[in-house]
């Protein structure tokens, strides 16, 4: 193995960079081709450690040769900015 067969980092980030475009004008592709709606869900939750994190998934209905589909994608996932509001459901309830 020599070092000019490891790539850099720069052309990993291109080719993370590339792949990801390539698979967003599949889904989009297949997005069009949805019977009916698409329908977005999205969720906030904080680690361990409280940092925050969102992730957007798309659902709709595919029709191919064997009948209809239901799919799924993960349309984003972030670190987000703001700290979550959201409490751990055993503390958040006050009855007794």
């Amino acid at each position: 193995l020599e070092d000019s067969d490891i790539p850099h980092r720069t052309k990993l980030r291109s080719s993370i960079m590339q792949s990801f475009r390539n698979y967003f004008q599949t889904l989009k592709a297949n997005l069009s081709e949805s019977v009916g709606k698409v329908s977005f869900t999205a969720n906030i939750w904080s680690s361990g450690n409280r940092t925050s994190y969102l992730g957007i998934t798309a659902h709709w209905i595919a029709h191919d040769q064997a009948g209809l589909h239901l799919r799924t994608a993960l349309i984003a996932f972030t670190k987000s900015r703001e700290a979550t509001m959201a409490r751990p459901l055993g503390k958040s309830s006050s009855i007794s």
